[in-house]
């Protein structure tokens, strides 16, 4: 229902809270009736419920099969996430916190060993993964030597966001740069940004998730932000700084305040967490929905509105409850 609600549901604000999202069903049984549609707060309502459970059966048990079974600590990163789209910056706060205090490690990128996946099963930052990683496969599947076919490049926007360029580990094992093409090109080579920090080209199982991975450099981020949006500073740049001690050859010193170190807390996630389900997410919650238009317009999307954020309710799910409503725009 988190996904639902930000896929379907306008983002969670003061001005949003009564808007329609989606039917909340909590019965395991099929029912023959309409359901009603519920509202932004109520569905998020639903979802703190639901944790609030999970914390209670979790808390204290053994962990098993980890990171493919959520324990207490997945329970804590995905409460912190939803109160930060919830603008609650203490609770965010309070529980990336939890978090980090039962795993607080991150993977120190100048130690990887180039060639090897970034995050696997035994990564110290992996908390829960449920899934494979298609996404690796279908953007980059074909790289043999000479014969290079990415199927999508990573796009200007991104590429651009990792503003400290080689000093910045992730540009050689999250993204990186090479010449594509080869015979079906007439051997016509261009240099690109494709996507890496998976590796789709490889065959076998992959044990990081494309979408339901948990990592403790989520809740870094995620306590940044709630500390800077709160006023916290100083929490800020400590939390932000620690991350980047384990991503950067060399890590200045954070300076920035107010809204400029914002801006750079969400510039890092949106690096850091890139290819994880997260960006478009980040986008919409921000200001609502206005940063999501402010970039869509930057790369010409210049007929985009507000309603075009959400997507539109099926037309078989408007068919089969008389109660459903449309979202505005469709």
């Amino acid at each position: 229902y988190f996904t639902l609600v930000n896929l379907y549901g306008q983002p969670y604000c003061p001005k949003n809270v009564a808007t329609p999202a989606v039917p909340l069903k909590l019965t395991e049984f099929v029912e023959d009736k309409d359901y009603v549609v519920n509202t932004v707060e109520e569905v998020y309502a639903r979802v703190l419920a639901d944790l609030e459970e999970a914390d209670a059966y979790l808390k204290g048990n053994e962990v098993k099969n980890h990171p493919y079974r959520a324990d207490i600590t997945a329970v804590y990163l995905l409460k912190s996430r939803v109160y930060l789209y919830m603008q609650n910056w203490n609770r965010a706060l309070e529980y990336a916190g939890k978090v980090l205090e039962s795993r607080g490690e991150l993977v120190d990128l100048s130690t990887h060993v180039a060639g090897e996946e970034v995050f696997t099963k035994a990564s110290p930052e992996m908390i829960f993964s449920m899934g494979g990683h298609a996404l690796s496969a279908y953007m980059y599947s074909s790289r043999e030597e000479g014969e290079k076919y990415p199927a999508y490049v990573v796009s200007e926007d991104l590429s651009s966001a990792f503003t400290e360029g080689d000093n910045d580990w992730r540009t050689r094992y999250y993204i990186m740069q090479e010449e594509i093409g080869g015979a079906s090109t007439n051997s016509v080579y261009t240099n690109a940004w494709v996507f890496c920090k998976v590796k789709g080209w490889e065959t076998g199982y992959k044990e990081a998730s494309d979408h339901f991975m948990f990592r403790t450099a989520e809740a870094y981020l995620n306590a940044a932000e709630a500390a800077a949006c709160s006023g916290d500073e100083t929490t800020a740049r400590r939390m932000l700084k620690t991350l980047r001690d384990h991503r950067l050859k060399e890590s200045r010193e954070i300076t920035e305040g107010g809204q400029e170190l914002v801006e750079l807390i969400r510039r890092e996630r949106q690096c850091e967490l890139c290819f994880e389900g997260h960006r478009w997410f980040d986008m919409i919650r921000v200001d609502n929905g206005n940063y999501a238009l402010t970039f869509l317009k930057s790369i010409g999307k210049n007929n985009v509105t507000k309603e075009r954020l959400l997507l539109p309710i099926p037309q078989t799910e408007m068919d089969s409850n008389h109660l459903m409503t449309q979202n505005p725009g469709y």
